[in-house]
């Protein structure tokens, strides 16, 4: 039997820190590595990134 199972519901939640060297280029570090989730000029986009709310108030929990 398979069982298929919506992609969200396989979404990770990670900790760490968010870096925004330069516009429109975005990774995550925490204690399992680092991701590319934008990148500026390549076209990279990670899915869900419209997802994202608006961090420029400060810290984000």
């Amino acid at each position: 039997m398979m069982l298929l199972v919506p992609a969200a519901a396989q979404a990770e939640k990670r900790c760490g820190r968010r870096d925004n060297p330069t516009t429109a280029t975005w990774s995550l570090n925490d204690a399992a590595g680092g991701w590319i989730i934008m990148k500026n000029g390549s076209g990279y986009k990670a899915e869900g990134m419209d997802h994202i709310p608006d961090l420029t108030s400060g810290e984000y929990v």
